[in-house]
This record gives structure tokens, C-alpha cells and sequence, in this order.
């Protein structure tokens, strides 16, 4: 298992769980299952599911970069990049492929741009895409930062690098709130507006966290108040608070104007902020405390599982979990089956044998070439 891939203890057992969120979440209201989505509103457990895989993202990807910048002195952005799109871009375009297909045999539509912006991972300034398509703005958020962040890192270094990812956690709370003080369209700003907490420049900070955890990851482990925390604090009311804190919104749905934009306003700067770190406070204890009860049940083979699965799942249970399609396959239990029996195969049959490649080629790009040595 390559450097890239080997596993941290209690992360995937983490992806497993936030999976299963989400697929609860799209189950919600479809053809025979017996929970409407109104009876049940988890729509911000499932984005908090979500912001959750951007730290673990974040974490990950600047711990690759962190390594080798410790072992190397600098990052082979062109092999970085190599890595990335064998990991990423071929399970993604299969699942485009028969997404246009299908749309082309009329099994569902598309709207127009839907298959453009998703091919180009610009899907997160496409606003309202057909459902089929309509995570992929998650994973245009995830690949727009793969481009840009490790270069950053690259060129200002660690220091500067860490200070911007702070910037961000300042400046884009601002962002949020003067984009939803604005009138609808003001300023030609309408692509930003309707995508607020799905465009890059919305979400970036959420990725940041991540990036930060693990560039301070062992200086906060030796700091004596956050150890402290870490072995003895109450965990759970973290808990707590990054469960209940993103239904704000909904929560205030009733209540007057003035009030409800100052509710949202402090939401914005400093609700969700807390939600990020201690997101972010929770991975770092899930991992430090594998061994405990949370974290046997976080390392069990059947998390692990759904954890190391959950690329292909995140991407084909879109097609079956549609509670606005009343066809065969988006029928409980059925579509439950199908998601899971596609995403296996498209985990045994795509990404499997791409990351086998990937390592195969690495090596060979990284052997040493013989020199001919010349005749005596």
C-alpha cells in the first residue's frame, strides 16, 4: 500500500458512517420506504456529513503534501497530480458515461449544462442541476482544491500557507453574509448567491480546517489545554453542537425578519466556524483514541468497508436514491440494493485496477535508469 493510501486508523470507519448519512438522507421519501423526508429533517445532519469529508479531505491531502515536503524539501506537484487523477477521474467519468447515456436513452433528463459542468467539475456554479447530477458539486468543491492547494503550499511555504488558510476562515464568513445581504442579483453576483455553501469560494474554509489540523496537528498534541481537552473534556457536547448547530437556519425559518438575518449573520461568522473546528476536534480525537469503544466500533469491518467504498457509493447512489422518480429502480429496498451492488463493482472494476496501474507506473517513472557504459 503506497504512502497515498495507507490507512489511518479510524478515518475510513469515519467515511462509513457519513455515508451512511447521506444515504439515509436521499432514502428519505423515496417510492415504498416508510419515512417521508418531512417526517424526518436531517438535511443539516447530511451537510454537516458533508462538511465532515471536506476536513477529512483537507487533512489528507496536506498530510501527503506535508510528508514529502519534510522528506524531499519540496513537492513533485507533476506526480501529485499523476496520483490524483488515477484516484479520482476514472470511476467519476464512468459514472458520467452512463449518466449521458441513460439520459440519452430517455431513462431521465438533464438540464441544459448539467453534463458540461459536471465533466469540468465546475458543478458547484451550476445552480439546481437535475438530481442525477446533483452531487457532483461536492466533488467539484474537493477537485478545484486538489488544483490550487498544493501549489499554494509549494510556492508561499508552510508558514504563509497556514497563515492564508487562517485568512480564510475570517474572510469568508463575510463573504457568506454579504452575499446573502445583498439583493438577489445585485452586483452580477446571482452565480454566487445561489450557490452559497456550494461554490469553492463559499466552502473553502471548511477545506481549510483540514489543511490546518494537519499541518498543527503535533503542536496542538503538546499543547498541555488542548491535550487536556482531547483526554478528559466533554467530547460529547462537541458532539452535540456540530449536530444541532447547521439546523439553524431551519430553526429560524419562523421567525421575524430583522431578527432571523441576525440570527443567520452570527450563524455565518461564527456558528458555522465552531461547527469546522470542532469537526475538526472530533477527527483528531477519533483518531487518537482508535482503541476505545468509539473507535473499535469506527474500526469494525463493516465501517471499514462502506469507508473504502464510499467514492463509488457517494457516486452512483444518486441514480437510485431519487425521491422525485417513481421508477423501478428508485423503489425501496431495490434501490438500496442497486446502489450498493454498483458501487462494489465499480470499486472492484474501476478504481481497484486504476490504483493498481497507478502504482505500477509510479514505480516505474521513479526506477532508476541505466546507463550504458561505453565500450572498453
Amino acid at each position: 500500500m503506497s504512502e497515498t493510501d495507507r490507512r489511518i486508523p479510524s478515518l475510513d470507519g469515519i467515511r462509513g458512517g457519513l455515508l451512511l448519512i447521506v444515504l439515509f438522507a436521499h432514502l428519505l421519501g423515496t417510492r415504498n420506504f416508510p419515512l417521508a423526508r418531512e417526517a424526518v429533517r436531517i438535511d443539516g445532519l447530511a451537510y454537516t456529513a458533508m462538511r465532515t469529508f471536506f476536513v477529512i479531505s483537507g487533512f489528507l491531502i496536506t498530510g501527503i503534501l506535508l510528508r514529502e515536503l519534510n522528506r524531499r524539501g519540496t513537492v513533485n506537484i507533476f506526480r501529485f497530480y499523476f496520483k490524483r487523477t488515477f484516484r479520482i477521474f476514472p470511476a467519476y467519468y464512468v459514472f458520467l458515461a452512463f449518466v449521458g447515456i441513460a439520459a440519452a436513452l430517455g431513462l431521465f433528463q438533464l438540464k441544459p449544462g448539467d453534463m458540461l459542468h459536471a465533466v469540468t467539475y465546475t458543478s458547484n456554479y451550476n445552480h439546481l442541476p437535475a438530481w442525477q447530477l446533483g452531487h457532483s458539486w461536492s466533488l467539484s468543491v474537493e477537485e478545484q482544491f486538489y488544483m490550487l492547494w498544493p501549489a499554494v503550499l509549494v510556492l508561499l511555504g508552510i508558514r504563509r500557507a497556514s497563515i492564508g488558510l487562517l485568512g480564510l476562515l475570517v474572510v469568508l464568513p463575510v463573504w457568506r453574509i454579504f452575499l446573502q445581504a445583498i439583493p438577489p442579483g445585485a452586483y452580477g453576483l446571482s452565480a454566487f448567491q445561489d450557490g452559497i455553501l456550494h461554490t469553492f469560494d463559499t466552502t473553502a474554509d471548511i477545506i481549510a480546517v483540514g489543511c490546518l489540523l494537519a499541518i498543527f496537528r503535533e503542536r496542538l498534541w503538546a499543547f498541555s489545554p488542548y491535550r487536556r481537552f482531547l483526554e478528559r473534556g466533554p467530547l460529547w457536547a462537541v458532539f452535540v453542537y456540530v449536530v444541532v448547530e447547521p439546523f439553524t437556519p431551519i430553526l429560524a425559518r419562523g421567525i421575524d425578519a430583522p431578527v432571523r438575518h441576525a440570527i443567520l449573520a452570527v450563524h455565518e461568522a461564527v456558528g458555522l466556524l465552531l461547527v469546522n473546528l470542532g469537526l475538526a476536534l472530533l477527527v483528531d480525537w477519533s483518531m487518537r483514541n482508535a482503541g476505545g469503544r468509539v473507535g473499535r466500533v469506527l474500526n469494525s469491518r463493516l465501517l471499514i468497508s462502506l469507508g473504502v467504498m464510499s467514492y463509488s457509493c457517494y457516486l452512483w447512489q444518486q441514480i437510485f436514491l431519487n425521491r422525485n422518480e417513481s421508477a423501478w429502480w428508485n423503489a425501496f429496498p431495490v434501490n438500496v440494493l442497486l446502489a450498493l451492488g454498483v458501487a462494489m463493482l465499480s470499486h472492484r472494476l474501476v478504481e481497484l485496477p486504476m490504483l493498481s496501474l497507478r502504482e505500477r507506473l509510479d514505480a516505474k517513472f521513479r526506477a532508476p535508469r541505466r546507463v550504458e557504459q561505453p565500450a572498453s
